[in-house]
């Protein structure tokens, strides 16, 4: 009785042995079909699933997106299907998916989510999105209630509208099919990775692609579009969608221009050396002509801290009470007639260059003095250093006679 239990025994170790060694080569096997994956991406040929063939056990793949598939294998045992498991999600892939998020059981299924571009924008989250339960995973996903993570059905789709909207984008029910999105110019669905601006009627189509925001014209921006793009304030439509859109950028930062009611814009992050974004989110520094600090009405923390950059940059100034403020650099002048800064300021700094015209309204001297209607002391102010306008003269003079 003693041997056999210890037979038993004997052979349930020898049985988890082997199951682990099964799941290893597999794990093994299915890296080698990640590699053979990446290195076809470039051309888009590739391999035929009856290259992809381990022991009795059959792989194939789906295209999830421009560049992430997911590598399938079924007809597990349970304790392979157990042992790949507990071995966890290996660095190649960005998800182990089994039974669609299911328990092991007699036959099962494996799914390997393969990014096949580290360097792209555009990765398997749009598969793979983390959830608590079956409503965080939209109209067309339901919750793996061990792995926490949605698991989303074209089928849903199908059944649900049709050929109308047949398949799951991002939990909604959608014409294009991952990695793409539609647009209203040409009815056609786009890659997210085309370099060119989609127009979309919808802006919610644009959560699609995980490497575009949208801005306040229906615009899907990618990511790595140039310069900063206005995305509305908070009371525009689908406020917080646009925060979002704008914030899982990596390389771009949501700048607030004052209070709830001014402009957003999504900037795209400033690489230069002593570069900082302004309230429009433009990569500015204290030697460039102004930069823009936002509305000093009620200012939040930015704001200030704009105000701040301004006070302190060496040769700018502007003015600090309420209204929507730019800050102006005296050495570097912009070439805008009329600025607004104080007046005491724009005879200080601008002398020679611009004149008090009423308030702070600072404006560029003309270029003929004399036959211009300024009074004499506007026209001083437009004098070099060290001269004043001479009545009597009708020029600008260190000294004026008597």
């Amino acid at each position: 009785t003693i041997i056999g239990v210890l037979s038993v025994v004997g052979l349930a170790i020898w049985t988890k042995v082997i199951d682990k060694h099964h799941a290893n080569t597999i794990l093994n096997e299915a890296k080698i079909h990640s590699v053979l994956l990446a290195g076809s991406a470039a051309t888009q040929e590739l391999p035929n699933s009856t290259d992809l063939n381990n022991m009795k056990y059959h792989f194939t793949y789906q295209k999830e997106s421009d560049v992430g598939y997911s590598l399938n294998l079924t007809g597990l045992e349970k304790g392979i299907c157990q042992e790949i498991r507990n071995l966890g999600k290996p660095a190649w892939a960005e998800l182990v998916l089994i039974n669609e998020g299911a328990d092991c059981t007699d036959t099962n299924k494996v799914a390997f989510y393969i990014n096949t571009s580290v360097s792209s924008e555009i990765t398997n989250e749009d598969r793979v999105v983390p959830c608590e339960e079956d409503t965080d995973c939209g109209e067309c996903g339901s919750c793996s209630s061990e792995q926490k993570v949605c698991v989303f059905s074209d089928s849903t789709c199908q059944n649900t509208y049709g050929t109308t909207k047949k398949y799951c984008n991002k939990s909604r029910c959608q014409e294009c099919p991952v990695g793409e999105l539609k647009s209203n110019q040409d009815s056609k669905c786009h890659s997210c990775n085309e370099t060119d601006v989609v127009y979309t009627s919808d802006i919610t189509y644009c959560l699609a692609c995980a490497n575009r925001f949208v801005n306040t014209t229906g615009q899907c921006d990618r990511c790595d579009y140039s310069g900063s793009v206005n995305i509305g304030s908070e009371n525009y439509s689908n406020a917080q969608l646009r925060k979002t859109m704008c914030e899982r950028c990596p390389n771009r930062t949501l700048v607030q221009q004052g209070i709830s009611t001014d402009s957003r814009f999504c900037a795209k992050n400033c690489t230069g050396e002593s570069e900082f974004l302004d309230a429009k989110g433009n990569c500015v520094t204290c030697n460039s002509s102004s930069f823009n600090i936002g509305w000093m009405n009620n200012p939040p923390p930015e704001q200030l801290a704009l105000r701040d950059k301004c006070i302190n940059c060496p040769t700018m100034t502007g003015v600090y009470t309420a209204g929507n403020r730019t800050c102006y650099n005296w050495v570097n002048d912009v070439t805008t007639n009329t600025i607004t800064v104080y007046d005491s300021d724009c005879r200080n700094y601008w002398k020679g260059k611009r004149y008090v015209s009423s308030g702070n309204n600072c404006t560029l001297c003309p270029t003929d003095l004399a036959s211009s209607s300024l009074n004499a002391t506007q026209k001083s102010q437009c004098c070099p250093t060290g001269q004043n306008w001479c009545v009597s003269l009708s020029t600008c003079a260190s000294s004026c006679p008597n």
